[in-house]
């Protein structure tokens, strides 16, 4: 047997995950491989190796008084183990139900879960790695959820259409909205181990945010800690913010640009790292505040548009004037799915990289159930479409979730393709607001 054959099994057990994320229908040629790919990365992730950490809990008691003790946080292909020093594990959460993963310095993880009572902080000279390793893993579960959700809806469409043939999905030339070059670089276990460059580089990145002995983490705590004055006029709170952004990372860039340079990654991914890592340590701080400026400014807006949907979502495709030949049999679900992933994340690089996704999802779709024509679908076929898609999501803070983008995505991302289906998405979120309302008068 050719040694290399299992690495390439491999490899291509991982397109799922990477066609999930960069919105491919799965690159198998019959309904035999795809069904392969799917069971081999079952099967991979059954069979990730374990991780463990020793770390220092801390655990709150009566009159403000915390107790340490020693514990080790065990990582398996299911989820967290909280070990005693008996050996006897405390506590068990699946990745699903972590809520949130964040960093109270270089040295503090808090991990948050569903149905906890309290947060769960440890301490760690190694807290960046070990938040980065659970990161990984939620993010692999999500795709790992996603792949199977997609793999079902096209095995069901075709079962619909009595369509089964060899060529059961084709693939489609779709680039990564975050780029393939770093995906492509190295080997992908490297991204799941946490070693990878790209993921060298944010660990580095998020000790400048985090360590207190760096300028750059003395700037955030002065922000954070002042963010109640920043946001006193909550107008401009939101852009107050992304200015501060924008002013740490040009300062990244000046005064950081030889540690950078030792990296052999291309600079445009470094750039987007970068940024990426600006908005976890900033936004994750502020984002109480980035809360009440949302709801006060925009939460009636948000209920309006709730109010409108509970009867639009019960409408068929033909009520949201989508012509009768571009009817999905599988009613534009897998595009649904990838917009109802806003909700799993916190930072504007993931919730605009959702959007996107659902966009290219549709065209993805469309072309999958039209294979047979050349016929392809404009903007103006587009957009009612994606009406129909906004309206059967489960988002309940559509104008919140605009606005929040608008204001806080990075200026660079705005200008490009995320940029321009954003506005188009706003576009589908307004019809939605004023659905039935006269807006010629005044």
């Amino acid at each position: 047997m050719n040694p290399n054959s299992e690495k390439r099994r491999d490899l291509t057990s991982f397109q799922l995950y990477k066609a999930m994320e960069t919105d491919d229908i799965l690159a198998a040629g019959t309904q035999e491989e795809m069904t392969q790919i799917v069971n081999d990365t079952d099967l991979f992730f059954k069979s990730l190796p374990s991780a463990s950490y020793v770390v220092t809990k801390t655990l709150a008691r009566p009159k403000g008084y915390k107790k340490k003790v020693k514990r080790t946080l065990r990582l398996n292909s299911k989820g967290i183990e909280n070990v005693r020093k008996s050996g006897n594990p405390s506590s068990f959460y699946c990745y699903d139900s972590i809520l949130k993963v964040s960093l109270r310095g270089p040295e503090t993880v808090v991990l948050e879960y569903k149905g906890a009572e309290h947060p769960y902080i440890y301490k760690s000279p190694i807290a960046i790695v070990i938040a980065q390793e659970i990161s990984s893993r939620i993010l692999l579960t999500k795709k790992r959820k996603k792949g199977r959700f997609a793999y079902n809806k096209i095995s069901e469409y075709q079962e619909k259409m009595n369509a089964v043939s060899s060529d059961l999905v084709e693939q489609i030339e779709v680039s990564n909205p975050e780029t393939e070059s770093s995906f492509t670089r190295e080997f992908k276990l490297n991204n799941i181990l946490g070693i990878s460059e790209e993921q060298r580089i944010e660990l580095t990145i998020t000790r400048y945010l985090t360590d207190d002995s760096n300028m750059e983490a003395k700037a955030v705590k002065t922000f954070v800690n002042s963010i109640g004055t920043v946001t006193k006029t909550k107008e401009t709170g939101l852009m107050n913010i992304r200015n501060f952004m924008n002013s740490l990372y040009d300062h990244i860039q000046e005064n950081r640009k030889e540690d950078l340079s030792k990296f052999v990654t291309d600079e445009n991914d470094v750039n987007r790292i970068v940024e990426r890592a600006i908005e976890q340590i900033v936004v994750m701080d502020v984002l109480d505040a980035i809360q009440t400026i949302l709801d006060d400014l925009f939460g009636e807006t948000d209920t309006k548009i709730n109010e409108k949907l509970f009867t639009l979502k019960n409408e068929d495709q033909e009520f949201f004037n989508i012509p009768s030949e571009h009817v999905s049999a599988s009613n534009w679900d897998i595009p649904v799915m990838e917009l109802n992933q806003v909700n799993n994340y916190q930072f504007p690089y993931q919730k605009i990289s959702c959007i996107l996704s659902c966009a290219r999802m549709i065209y993805a779709m469309f072309k999958f159930e039209h294979k047979d024509s050349n016929e392809t679908l404009g903007m103006d076929d587009f957009l009612p479409i994606l009406i129909y898609v906004v309206a059967r999501s489960s988002i309940t803070n559509l104008e919140s979730l605009s606005q929040f983008l608008f204001a806080l995505c990075d200026d660079e991302l705005m200008t490009g393709e995320s940029g321009y289906y954003l506005t188009v998405f706003y576009s589908a979120v307004q019809y939605l607001c004023f659905y039935g309302e006269d807006i010629t008068e005044g």
